[in-house]
């Protein structure tokens, strides 16, 4: 059903692309993930509001996709002999091969239109009051899980959902602890939009300033989004550009490309120019490419300005989507007023030419000041580079030394309550009676 609805309203161009996409990331993703109820609830959800407003195929495209990605397992690729090699046996199917088989079907039942909706129509058991997955799962009034409406559904604008549902892989004790993490992760949110719209008071002390408990409750919203993954066996990627892997084609020379990548993908930084002319000299020479010196030069240019523009690209696209999660409505979402107003669309353009002139003026006065003072470039220790913090850098010294004394979940839920507590999140006799562990 969800695909009946999305392909009519996508390019045809991408069809193929987006059928065969999804069927990859759906032999790769966790069997029990694709049976949840909540994973069936978020394809209903998505179904249905493609068919209230098309626009949005390509959008409810791009997070169908992102969760199958956050679920997704390496999985071996099978050949898959003809039927007379096969050899038979009168014994019982090994485990390994039903499982196959059972994910080459899983792959198959996504490019049948509707097969990915019947298993919410199979009268199962219900599990009424237990979390589903997280992400897509349970939007706002529209999640119908065992053939009736839920009530109270709660929706975080990053991406976090605490839809009932059914969940095969989870013990009934990991299920009502995902649902305590997700209402604190709902009242950490609140909070954090609350501080971020308060006036700055620069009579006030660091600690009580707003910037400050807003970045501290940020971090233990980042703590408790992992403990959430990491019971819930996803990926706590963010779904950013920069967290991808980076991918090059810029050169006709297949190995030269995929220099350029290991290069990028290893050290997380934007190489400098030398490190750019080394592996093109290097592949020039294991290779035998025979490439003269003064076009191995020229190469090196055009292979570093390439690498920069696509790094500058994907970092545009994060801030665009930082910016875009402040917004409360999403009805127009992708929606550029620029098109229905040709003044504004002028006066855009006007200043993107401006801001590129000086940009070029700016970078010009430094090259003709490096020439004047006849300077040469000069290698940049590894270690002396900006190099980006890891994500679970983030966390404060306060929470490592939560995590190096308390290691079981009841311990951190605890601590996690009493800051909270310190914060001013939990009121008395409110959230923090509900949250008290079982």
């Amino acid at each position: 059903e969800f695909l009946a609805q999305c392909v009519p309203h996508i390019r045809q161009e991408d069809v193929l692309y987006v059928l065969q996409r999804l069927k990859s990331l759906v032999y790769q993703t966790n069997l029990h993930f694709l049976a949840s109820q909540g994973f069936q609830c978020s394809v209903s959800y998505m179904t249905r509001s493609i068919q209230e407003d098309s626009s949005t195929a390509y959008l409810h495209l791009k997070e169908l996709t992102d969760e199958l990605r956050a679920h997704r397992e390496r999985k071996p690729r099978e050949r898959t002999p003809d039927c007379d090699c096969v050899m038979r046996s009168d014994g019982p199917e090994p485990l390994w091969r039903a499982g196959r088989l059972n994910q080459r079907a899983a792959a198959q039942r996504l490019m049948c239109p509707g097969s990915l909706l019947d298993a919410s129509n199979s009268s199962g058991p219900s599990f009424e009051g237990q979390p589903g997955t997280s992400g897509l799962a349970g939007r706002a009034g529209n999640c119908r899980c065992s053939g009736r409406q839920m009530e109270n559904p709660q929706q975080l604008k990053n991406g976090v959902c605490c839809c009932p549902g059914e969940s095969n892989s989870l013990s009934r004790r990991d299920t009502r602890n995902i649902q305590k993490l997700q209402d604190y992760l709902l009242e950490l949110c609140k909070n954090i939009k609350k501080l971020r719209g308060k006036e700055v008071d620069f009579n006030k002390d660091d600690e009580a300033s707003a910037y400050i408990q807003e970045d501290r409750l940020t971090k233990r919203a980042w703590k408790i989004w992992q403990k959430i993954c990491k019971l819930e066996g996803r990926r706590p990627d963010t779904g950013f550009e920069q967290d991808k892997k980076f991918h090059f084609a810029g050169t006709p020379f297949p190995a030269m490309n995929a220099e350029v990548e290991r290069l990028v993908n290893n050290r997380k930084i934007f190489p400098d120019f030398t490190d750019i002319r080394n592996v093109v000299n290097r592949v020039n020479e294991q290779e035998d490419l025979r490439i003269p010196r003064f076009e191995i030069e020229i190469l090196a240019q055009d292979v570093f300005s390439s690498v920069g523009r696509e790094l500058q690209r994907r970092r545009k696209r994060d801030e665009l989507t930082n910016a875009m999660a402040y917004l409360d409505d999403y009805s127009d979402y992708g929606r550029d007023p620029a098109n229905d107003d040709p003044e504004l669309r002028a006066k855009l353009e006007e200043n993107d030419k401006l801001y590129r002139k000086r940009m070029d003026d700016v970078i010009q006065a430094y090259v003709n000041k490096q020439q004047e003072l006849k300077l040469e470039p000069q290698e940049v220790k590894e270690e002396d580079c900006d190099r980006s913090p890891e994500p679970d850098g983030n966390i404060s010294s306060e929470d490592e030394e939560d995590d190096e004394k308390d290691d079981s979940l009841e311990d951190d839920m605890k601590n996690l309550e009493k800051g909270l507590s310190q914060n001013g999140i939990l009121q008395e006799g409110g959230v923090s009676e509900r949250f008290c562990m079982v």
